[in-house]
Order: C-alpha cells, then structure tokens, then sequence
C-alpha cells in the first residue's frame, strides 16, 4: 500500500509539472500599454553658420594632404574647359529648376 501511495504521489507530481509546462508554452505574453513606454526628448538650439565651423574645427586634429598632379598638354586642357564648361551650364539649369 505504502508503493501505491508514493507511485500515485510521484505521477500526481509529474502530472501537475506537465501541466504547467504546457500552459507556460501557451501563455500570451503583454505588452506594455503606450503610456508606459518612454520617451526621450533631445531639445537643441539651431546653431549658426559661425557655431557650426567653430564646432567643427575644434575637435579637428591638424591633417596632412598630398595633392599629386601633372601637366596637361594642349588637347587635355581644352577637353578638360569644355567639360567645365558643360558641367557648370548643367548646375546653372539645375539651380534654375528646368528639368535636365
């Protein structure tokens, strides 16, 4: 009778652990209502032309460029005006807003 008693305590045990497996398995989890998710503000002033340039070079560290170049010949630099020329024209109706 004593093993009867302990089998029928140990199923009951396993039994209810089953149970509550499966239901944690099907539990709807909630999410929370709007009015309890944060917000965050970042409030700034518009910084002027001055403000910007100063902000930007204070942090710069001092850099060092190489410009490497060579000579053009006659035919390069009269490609080289055309295309400026082009190029500039293009900008001009760009600003002007005609469509290209």
């Amino acid at each position: 009778m004593k093993s009867n008693t302990k089998n029928n305590l140990i199923l009951s045990i396993a039994l209810f652990a089953g149970v509550a497996a499966v239901s944690q398995a099907f539990t709807v989890e909630t999410r929370p209502a709007p009015s309890e998710i944060q917000t965050v503000s970042i409030v700034a002033k518009r910084m002027t032309e001055q403000e910007k340039i100063a902000f930007d070079t204070e942090s710069a560290e001092v850099q060092q460029v190489i410009v490497a170049a060579r000579r053009m010949n006659a035919e390069e630099k009269i490609a080289f005006d055309q295309q400026f020329s082009v190029n500039q024209t293009l900008a001009q109706k760009k600003v002007n807003g005609k469509a290209i």
